[in-house]
């Protein structure tokens, strides 16, 4: 929950509310998808649109479809200058050259990374003496 406000108000009894504002009625919380759905929030109540059930039902599919390519080419419209910033660094040749393999990197952490792969993993030793030792203990009981 919020914090609750105490308000007192002469001729009212004592009310709270929580801090931000106040709670939303349902017709506030339609108003902006209607807006998106591009139905006029002053008179689609008035007018008895909903009352009209098909309608209704088309005005809304309709509204739906605006609204949905209205978010995709925000969408579309957001997403076009990273896909710029990413085709500039793209061209940008490798500052960076695995001596090994021959990788090229543009960031000096990725190249010390990548060294770790060519490097021999330190139990591999081990595991082989480990397992080495418990078959020779076994055929040694049996």
């Amino acid at each position: 929950m919020g914090i609750l406000v105490v308000c007192q108000t002469p001729g009212y009894p004592i009310s709270c509310r929580k801090v931000g504002g106040q709670r939303k009625r349902y017709k506030d919380s339609l108003k902006p998808y209607l807006k998106d759905f591009n139905i006029d929030v002053t008179t689609w109540e008035p007018k008895a649109t909903a009352s009209d059930r098909p309608a209704w039902q088309n005005l809304i599919h309709k509204g739906a479809i605006h609204s949905e390519k209205k978010r995709s080419n925000a969408a579309k419209d957001k997403r076009q200058p990273r896909k710029a910033l990413a085709d500039q660094s793209a061209n940008i040749p490798p500052s960076h050259w695995c001596s090994i393999c021959g990788r090229g990197f543009h960031a000096r952490i990725g190249l010390t990374s990548h060294l770790w792969t060519h490097r021999p993993a330190p139990y591999k030793h081990f595991m082989l003496l480990w397992s080495y030792s418990i078959n020779e203990l076994t055929n040694n009981i049996l």
